[in-house]
């Protein structure tokens, strides 16, 4: 594993975690309808 890419993650986790809780709200949106 490349201790690089976890830095990375680990750093923008927070942003990644905002986005993707949108993009799951987003994603459910559209299945309901």
């Amino acid at each position: 594993v490349n201790p690089s890419l976890l830095y990375s993650i680990n750093r923008y986790s927070g942003e990644f975690r905002e986005i993707g809780t949108q993009i799951d709200e987003l994603a459910s949106a559209i299945w309901e309808n």
